[in-house]
């Protein structure tokens, strides 16, 4: 008989446990969640397990218990073991802030405020947050700090949060401003300007300025202070300068006799701490028009001395002075365009010491080598510095049987060696290819400018050359449909910054005349047009100069007897101007030269009455104070604040007969002419003649000429340059 035990054992467990855990995972032994017990019929001790686990998790866990008997009987049942954790996180908050106010209102940055934290015996990474949702105001806030872990238990602190204003007022003053005046100005007759503050809190201020009711020659420095509501300031400076642009010294002909004064100041150059002024109408040894070079000291403007054609010999209609160029080691180029030992006024320069009046070298026109070359050439009349190098003007170069043609040589200064020939791109009869020359070098190479004055039919154009290259790199033409507005015949000059002015002074409009210049950047791109000032519209654009950022333009026909304008030479814009101090003379401006600093020399004529101002122009585009104030402004000083007068009306003089003789041709006007305004360019004479001089006897002007022609009745006259404006009654253009 078999006897089986079946039946299982009978297991008791302990009760269900709860406990606060200590960290993520606690550790619990049987002597805390108790012990189960069994019995059983047969196997006296019934063997107990269970599946608690050595560490337990927050929460419920479940232990499975096991009583098993020799016979393999089991019982199970389930324990749950309970762990909460009811800990707050220990949290950290940042210490107080004091934040600079950014506005009224102030929303701190996470980085003003700091870095709160949080530890926890159960979760590692509490979430931490603060109760800021919006800005603050000024003063004192306290922000809420809370970290919850992940069972929600939560801790909180605050932190004191400061925000102060301690940024002083943005204070902006009024541009500094020039005053032209040479006595002191009340504060009431010139606007200065007014300052403007604006503070982060307080939003727009009114500043104050501290000038005195009466500005003092020299510079005041005006303080301009704001303060917020809470005191805090700050302030701006303006410098206003009250200084006269005036006539710092007069250079008169070394004598007042015609011979030395008629063409006194056609031409001026400098030449480090020289002023050379050029007469090329002295006549030397009985020699007419001659011509002679006067060197001046800049500083006291004492004649040095006087430079003459070097040779033994003068010959009458050389022009020697027509064009100087100041080159490098000190030198000067002095072109005499005219008669030369072979007769041909083919012309030449000459090279000097300025300093010690030494002549250095001669350049002939390299046409004179062939036989019978060069006639008519005015090699010379024109030229330009680039320093080590030179370019010559030969403007009335004949090619290929074309007359006045034109051609532009370079030449090395140290030996005088010819280094390229510049031809006329686009040659036609009349061209004139070298009328106007200027030269440039930047760090992207060297320049030369060559006007053209009847290319394409009297349009004109310029011409831009890279020193090396003998093709153009840019050409530049007036607009479509214009013709004979003398563009790029009188002026071309460099802006300084690689670009060039070129001036079109003969621009008809109705019964009058008016200019404009053209401003080209070193690409030849049109960088946009200089208009002239209401005072100076007629002549403007044939007298140019650039220095300190400024282009001065002389109009010698504006009213007061002539005038300078002076344009920013960036924007284009009127500056300011300075009009002829003298009551008699009436060509102010006819030459300009820099002399460095705010020093311009300008040449000023009159019939035979002519000399050189030294100007200094530190306001020419500072303001004028109004007449209230008692202030004595500076003669001929006219500022940018206030319109200017209109220009006068002036007309052209009327051709009234022409009268040819043997070699000469006399040409009749209606009104009395300025021999000042008359020079040998400004006629053009038909069978390829060569005119040797232009001289003025009243309302007569006599061109003499050479060449196959000479003395033939048919020879035909055209006038191309610009003879002058004048008043006259009843008069029409």
């Amino acid at each position: 008989m078999n006897i089986v035990d079946s039946i299982a054992p009978k297991l008791t467990i302990p009760a269900p446990y709860v406990a606060k855990a200590t960290s993520s995972l606690t550790s619990l032994g049987t002597d805390q969640f108790g012990e189960a017990s069994a019995t059983d019929a047969v196997t006296a001790i019934p063997t107990i397990t269970n599946n608690a686990p050595d560490e337990f998790p927050v929460g419920v866990t479940k232990v499975i218990w096991n009583a098993t008997d020799g016979a393999g009987n089991y019982v199970l049942a389930t324990q749950k073991v309970r762990l909460v954790d009811a800990t707050r996180p220990t949290l950290t908050v940042p210490a107080a802030r004091i934040i600079e106010a950014t506005g009224a209102t102030t929303t701190p940055a996470p980085s003003d405020l700091g870095v709160a934290t949080a530890t926890d015996s159960v979760d590692p990474n509490p979430k931490i947050k603060n109760d800021m949702t919006g800005p603050l105001g000024l003063g004192t806030s306290r922000v809420l700090w809370i970290a919850t872990d992940s069972s929600q238990n939560a801790s909180w602190k605050t932190q004191v949060v400061t925000i102060v204003d301690t940024t002083p007022p943005e204070v902006t003053a009024p541009a500094d401003v020039l005053i032209d005046s040479a006595a002191p100005v009340a504060l009431s007759s010139v606007d200065i300007g007014a300052a403007t503050a604006v503070d982060l809190v307080d939003g727009v201020i009114t500043p104050t300025g501290d000038a005195p009711s009466t500005l003092p020659l020299g510079a005041t420095t005006v303080t301009w202070s704001a303060a917020d509501s809470r005191g805090v300031s700050s302030s701006a400076t303006q410098d206003i300068t009250v200084v006269p642009s005036r006539i710092l010294r007069t250079i008169q002909p070394p004598s007042p006799s015609e011979s030395w004064a008629h063409g006194f100041g056609h031409k001026l150059t400098r030449s480090g701490d020289l002023l050379l002024v050029s007469n090329t109408l002295h006549a030397k040894d009985g020699m007419a028009r001659a011509g002679a070079v006067h060197v001046y000291g800049v500083a006291d403007g004492a004649l040095d001395r006087t430079l003459h054609y070097d040779t033994t010999e003068q010959r009458a209609n050389q022009y020697f002075g027509g064009s100087i160029a100041a080159v490098d080691g000190g030198l000067v180029v002095v072109g005499a365009r005219g008669y030369d030992e072979y007769g041909r006024f083919a012309g030449s320069v000459q090279v000097f010491n300025p300093t010690t009046g030494a002549h250095v070298r001669t350049i002939a026109n390299p046409s004179t080598t062939s036989p019978g070359g060069g006639t008519g050439d005015s090699f010379g009349a024109f030229t330009a510095s680039l320093g080590d190098k030179l370019a010559v003007a030969a403007h009335k170069h004949d090619a290929s049987g074309v007359s006045d043609v034109g051609r532009v040589y370079i030449y090395r200064v140290s030996d005088g060696e010819l280094l390229w020939t510049l031809e006329n791109p686009d040659p036609d009869d009349g061209d004139q290819f070298g009328k106007r020359l200027a030269a440039f070098e930047d760090t992207t190479g060297e320049y030369v400018y060559v006007g053209s004055r009847e290319d394409n039919d009297k349009n004109g154009a310029v011409y831009a050359f890279k020193v090396g290259s003998t093709t153009p790199t840019w050409t530049a033409t007036p607009m479509p449909g214009t013709t004979d507005t003398r563009y790029a015949y009188e002026a071309i000059v460099p802006d300084g910054e690689g670009g060039v002015f070129v001036g079109e002074s003969y621009i008809r409009s109705g019964a009058a005349w008016d200019g404009k210049v053209h401003h080209y950047g070193l690409d030849g791109s049109l960088l946009g047009t200089v208009d002239p000032d209401a005072c100076c519209s007629r002549d403007f654009g044939s007298r140019l100069a650039v220095a300190n950022g400024l282009l001065y333009a002389g109009d010698r026909h504006a009213i007061e007897g002539g005038r300078i304008t002076a344009y920013d030479a960036a924007d284009r814009k009127f500056a300011g101007s300075f009009h002829n101090p003298s009551s008699s003379s009436t060509h102010f401006g006819f030459a300009l030269e820099p002399l460095g600093g705010t020093l311009l020399a300008a040449s000023e004529h009159s019939n035979s009455a002519t000399r050189v101002h030294v100007l200094d122009l530190p306001s020419i585009t500072g303001i004028r104070p109004s007449p209230a104030s008692g202030a004595s402004g500076a003669s001929g000083a006219s500022g940018a604040a206030g319109a200017s007068p209109p220009a006068p009306q002036l007309f052209a003089p009327t051709l009234a007969s022409t009268a040819f003789g043997d070699g000469t041709v006399t040409l009749t006007y209606d009104i009395e002419i300025d021999p000042f305004e008359v020079d040998i360019d400004d006629y053009k004479l038909s069978n390829g003649l060569t005119i040797v001089s232009a001289t003025v006897a009243g309302k007569t002007v006599t061109i003499e000429y050479i060449g196959s022609a000479a003395g033939s009745a048919s020879s035909a006259v055209e006038s191309i340059g610009d003879i002058g404006f004048y008043a006259r009654q009843g008069g029409t253009s």
